[in-house]
């Protein structure tokens, strides 16, 4: 018997139906269905703590803040980070004419990388707040749970449907692995994500907002 025998497969559907439509599956998988459970809430808790440890180590440090950055804030973070320089640039470029010291051309390279640091810098704290989505609720949230207590691969692609929201791997309740996400299957354009991203910048630039503090 392995591992993934004392093991649990936790998943979320959008609705009670469609998980009791896959419980069905797994139990047609050969699957007891004494070791299938839907909509428990102990399973949605346990749903919301994995998908939390989740995006935790998928995040990394920053040294400013944010102090942790998502992959969606990396989105927006990139570019707002190329725009930021570029102001940085333009605004630091009269300065570095201004100013008389010598040599001449450490002057102006020394202004110039100050301006592009300090505007990048900006660019990268404005543009990873407003890329993090406040609207975002967690899988357990707005879906129902569906537990297995084995970690078989064949129970796993049986539970890896089109619409599942998640499905995670657990060991005693603590995340092993996430098989799926809806937001893995989906397929983002990096144009149209930077397109996005500079659209909602430009907006709260102009509005004065700092998106970093703004609540729904």
């Amino acid at each position: 018997m392995g591992a993934e025998e004392y093991r649990t497969l936790l998943g979320v559907y959008p609705s009670r139906r469609r998980a009791e439509q896959v419980a069905r599956s797994v139990t047609r998988a050969g699957v007891s269905p004494a070791a299938v459970h839907v909509g428990d809430p102990r399973d949605s808790a346990a749903s919301l703590e994995a998908e939390m440890e989740d995006e935790v180590a998928e995040s990394w440090g920053s040294p400013a803040a944010p102090l942790l950055f998502t992959k969606e804030m990396a989105k927006g973070a990139v570019l707002a980070t190329v725009v930021g320089g570029i102001v940085g640039l333009l605004v630091a470029l009269p300065f570095a004419f201004l100013l008389h010291w010598e040599p001449a051309t450490l002057r102006i390279a020394l202004t110039l990388g100050i301006g592009v640091a300090f505007g990048a810098t900006v660019g990268i704290m404005i543009g990873g707040g407003w890329s993090e989505r406040r609207d975002r609720t967690l899988a357990a949230e707005r879906g129902v749970p569906l537990r297995v207590d084995t970690a078989r691969a064949d129970v796993a692609g049986v539970m890896t449907t089109d619409d599942v929201i998640r499905l995670d791997e657990l060991d005693h309740g603590e995340l092993v692995r996430t098989v799926t996400t809806e937001e893995r299957r989906t397929v983002h354009n990096p144009i149209e994500d930077a397109e996005a991203a500079a659209r909602g910048l430009a907006t709260e630039l102009r509005h004065g907002n700092d998106p970093r503090r703004r609540r729904p």
